[in-house]
């Protein structure tokens, strides 16, 4: 008896471990992002957990549905907290009734994944970058044209005028991808270890890490530099050990990532824009209820309102937290970097059949 009695404890307690390890959830390396360091993940967070008590009186009177909205940004970057803040509106807004799971930092795949999926069906809804929405609709790359724009203000002008619906239409029409608009990642600025970029010249046979793209290896071969492809996740070991000289992104991804502990020099260059877009599979879309459709255009033009500003405060923030760290930050002159890209602009408009639309933009921003 007292054999079968210690057997029976062991397999209890067996069972118990068994059981505790199935529940615990495995988690793997966050992929990386130029729009911003997938630097940790959790598990979906949910807008829900604030919002169902206190959204009484909003009048929707919809089924129950949920939504997942994946990006590969860092959590509580502005973006991430930007998609939290559309979930706990749409809650609001449905009396509870929407839940939109966020999942951040890559927890769905990086965002060729988060694109494939989305087209696929299998990922509802996605902050899309333009860079990465070129690759399955070319028109796109035209936004990321080096020195295009002055300031975010212009920028945001733009998308919200026939640019961005033009842009819009064409994503739906080609892969069935509905953009619900356009948000702020700022403009990109460089940082060096070495050389002090001042002015054209000054470019030179700098070696700089480059995003594997069309555009930015383009511009960087326009000014003189020297582009090297590299992934994010390698970038700080190699400006460390020579590999490259420098990188570039907005301010608050640079900050984020730390770059400043292993460079020298901030150049506001403000060269390239970036453009996030929150986008939902059409699938989802069309059997979504028009109340439903509503309560979500609703929120998230009420994020993206915020959204711009909160960047653009978030960026400034993080330039400043740089030059208080050490680094030298000088202004440059953009009018001759932009003519040593006018070719680039000639050649990103033709393969993208895109000219029309460069010439649009260019006349809405000289005015």
């Amino acid at each position: 008896m007292k054999g079968k009695r210690i057997w029976s404890f062991f397999l209890s307690a067996g069972l118990v471990l068994a059981l505790t390890a199935c529940n615990q959830k495995t988690e793997k390396p966050a992929p990386e992002s130029d729009t911003g360091p997938a630097q940790e993940q959790q598990a979906g967070n949910s807008g829900s957990e604030e919002n169902t008590t206190d959204a009484a009186g909003s009048g929707y009177a919809g089924e129950s549905l949920e939504l997942g909205f994946a990006h590969n940004l860092a959590v509580d970057s502005v973006l991430d907290q930007a998609a939290n803040k559309f979930a706990n509106l749409v809650a609001e807004k449905s009396d509870g009734k929407i839940v939109v799971t966020v999942y951040p930092a890559a927890q769905l795949g990086n965002e060729s994944d988060m694109l494939e999926g989305l087209e696929l069906g299998t990922i509802d809804m996605m902050l899309g970058t333009t860079s990465y929405l070129s690759n399955v609709a070319p028109k796109f790359a035209v936004l990321d044209l080096p020195f295009l724009f002055k300031d975010s203000a212009q920028v945001k002008e733009v998308l919200d005028g026939s640019v961005g619906e033009e842009l819009t239409g064409n994503l739906l029409e080609t892969k069935n991808m509905r953009i619900l608009g356009y948000m702020n990642s700022g403009f990109r600025v460089m940082l060096t270890s070495k050389t002090q970029l001042k002015d054209l010249d000054s470019f030179k046979g700098v070696q700089m890490r480059s995003p594997e793209t069309t555009v930015y290896i383009g511009m960087f071969e326009s000014l003189g530099a020297s582009p090297t492809p590299i992934s994010l996740s390698e970038v700080y070991t190699s400006i460390q050990t020579g590999v490259v000289e420098g990188v570039e992104m907005s301010a608050q991804q640079l900050y984020t990532n730390k770059f400043y502990e292993v460079t020298k020099y901030i150049a506001k260059t403000n060269h390239i824009f970036t453009t996030v877009t929150p986008i939902i599979s059409e699938s989802k879309w069309e059997n979504l209820p028009d109340e439903a459709k509503a309560v979500i255009e609703e929120a998230m033009k009420e994020v993206i309102d915020w959204e711009w500003d909160a960047f653009d405060a978030a960026n400034d923030e993080a330039l400043q937290a740089m030059v208080d760290e050490g680094l030298e930050m000088n202004d440059i002159d953009q009018a001759p970097l932009s003519q040593a890209c006018a070719d680039l602009y000639n050649q990103i408009a033709a393969e993208s059949d895109s000219v029309d639309l460069l010439k649009e933009i260019q006349t809405q921003t000289a005015q």
